[in-house]
């Protein structure tokens, strides 16, 4: 027998032990029928049912273009620069409102229904608020914007289809008059 050689001998008796109770009341405990097959080549048809699986009913999505959105950033950016930061709410609005009405949650679209004009002041004292304190207050604007904007955000009312329009009723037989 060679040192380096290991050699495990295992002495415990086979056992036949029960599966465990299962967590489920009232449900029999898994048994080895129970085990997940292994996979099998599918024919056509069966690969074509598993790719067709159900979709949610109400999938949140955001229908917004990307290209129109980075296109309104860099002009409500270019805009901020060229008015040192006067124009930054109003932007910041449009952001919001192209966000809030292309954003879909459990089939449910938003509306934001805020303006510019509402935050204009509160945006000139955080910027004096900024300047003053060093940077300091510049933790809080972040905050301030976010609750202004939640709090202009609402759920868009349900859309109700167009009635169809009936136009002109005559009677079979007789001649409308001009």
């Amino acid at each position: 027998m060679d040192e380096r050689t290991l050699y495990v001998v295992n002495d415990e008796p086979e056992r036949n032990e029960e599966p465990a109770p299962s967590p489920l009341v009232g449900q029999p405990a898994p048994t080895e029928a129970d085990a997940p097959k292994p996979l099998e080549e599918a024919s056509g048809s069966a690969r074509e049912e598993k790719k067709a699986k159900p979709k949610p009913l109400n999938p949140s999505r955001f229908e917004g273009c990307g290209f129109c959105y980075f296109w309104l950033l860099v002009g409500c950016g270019l805009l901020s620069v060229a008015t040192l930061s006067v124009m930054v709410p109003w932007c910041y609005g449009w952001v919001a409102s192209y966000q809030s009405k292309r954003t879909v949650i459990d089939g449910k679209r938003f509306v934001f229904d805020g303006h510019g004009g509402e935050i204009i002041l509160r945006w000139l004292l955080y910027v004096f608020l900024f300047l003053v304190t060093g940077g300091v207050f510049g933790f809080w604007v972040p905050k301030k914007l976010r609750d202004w904007r939640l709090s202009h955000t609402h759920l868009a009312p349900k859309e109700t289809p167009d009635p169809i329009p009936v136009g002109e009723v005559s009677i079979v037989g007789e001649t409308p008059e001009p």
